[in-house]
Order: C-alpha cells, then structure tokens, then sequence
C-alpha cells in the first residue's frame, strides 16, 4: 500500500467519524482512481512540526534522491474483478446451486419479496424454531445481514452461522438479496451517493 493511499484510508476513516461520508466516499473513489488529492497546504504545519522535531539530527547521508517510481494505479472495476476471481484450489459451486443452512426443528427459512418505492428485492427471512424461544423471551428483535460481493443469502446465512445464534438468543434474521441487475459483482452500492441516505436507493 502506497503512502498515498494509506493518507487517503485514513482520511476517509475520519471523515466517517465525524459524520461525513459524501466526503469519505469522495476520498476512497480519488485513491481508487489514482488522483492524489492537493494535501500540500493541510500538510505543512504537522510537516513543519515534523522536521523542527527532528532538528536534534546532526548528521544525516543522502543515499538517493530519485523519488520512487509508482506503480500506475488500477480502474476500480478492475479492482473488484480481481477481488472476486476465486483462488485456485479451492472447489467451485455448480452455477444455480444453493447451499442450505441447516435448520432446527420448528424454525423456518422462507424466500419473500419486498417492494417499495425504491424498488423491489428479494429476500430470506429465518424466524426462530418455537423450542430456542422459550415463553419468557419470545422474539427479542431482528437483525438485517447484508452479504457481501459474490454472496448470496443463503452462502451468509451458512458462514456466519447466525440462524443458530438466533435460535439461541431469540431473534429473527432477514437476509436481503441483491441482482446483478443493480450491481455486477452482487456487491451493495453502498460508494454511491445516492444509496448513503435514508429513505432513498438502497
């Protein structure tokens, strides 16, 4: 990683923090694309700091003075393909083939669609089995687990194992579903700005 791109990381982690994140996606999507934003003139001052620090430095070699050359940066679709190229050696899923999370007795893992104004996707809801629900407890709550790129419900539901905490704690878990129709790689689009507010996209 670049310092370049760790600076960017780390400002767009700030401005997440301080409740910013236009400016935080603003930033990733600057680093992803390979434009280095002007940082020159915020700098200065922790630079300055830096080098009056370091004044106690007598002697000093310089051993090379060529900047180091960058690599070019890559496209971010390029970025995500390689991200969800599966590695060799490990078993590959026959297309259409879901793998089912184990159920207990009693509960239930339906398949159910919400429309809205928004749109519509499909989804996956696992509702507690009646025995893992003792009369004291009942529901205690829901829980939205949103899977990642190249997921599907089903693939999260089995490596998180949360059906079964579920069971354990008495919550429902609803598992949204997204098409590549909305995102080719099944990712959310949680980068785009339209998708970082409430009651609109995603």
């Amino acid at each position: 990683m670049t310092d370049e791109f760790a600076t960017a990381m780390r400002r767009s982690l700030a401005q997440t923090r301080a409740g910013n994140p236009f400016e935080a996606t603003r930033l990733i999507q600057e680093a992803l694309s390979g434009k280095t934003a002007d940082t020159t003139s915020r700098d200065a001052p922790r630079a300055q700091k830096r080098l009056a620090s370091d004044d106690h430095i007598e002697d000093a070699e310089v051993v090379d003075t060529k900047a180091p050359r960058r690599s070019a940066r890559r496209p971010l679709g390029e970025v995500i393909a390689g991200l969800t190229r599966r590695p060799g050696g490990l078993p590959r899923r026959a297309r259409g083939v879901v793998t089912e999370p184990p159920l207990a007795d009693g509960a239930r893992f339906e398949r159910r669609k919400y429309k809205g104004p928004q749109g519509a996707r499909d989804y996956r809801l696992y509702v507690p089995s009646k025995a893992g629900v003792s009369a004291a407890t009942k529901v205690r709550g829901v829980i939205v687990m949103l899977h990642g790129c190249t997921q599907t419900p089903e693939d999260f539901a089995v490596g998180t194992a949360m059906n079964s905490a579920a069971d354990q704690h008495g919550f429902v878990v609803v598992y949204p579903e997204q098409t590549r129709v909305q995102n080719a790689q099944l990712c959310w689009n949680w980068f785009q700005p339209g998708d970082q507010r409430a009651g609109a996209g995603e």
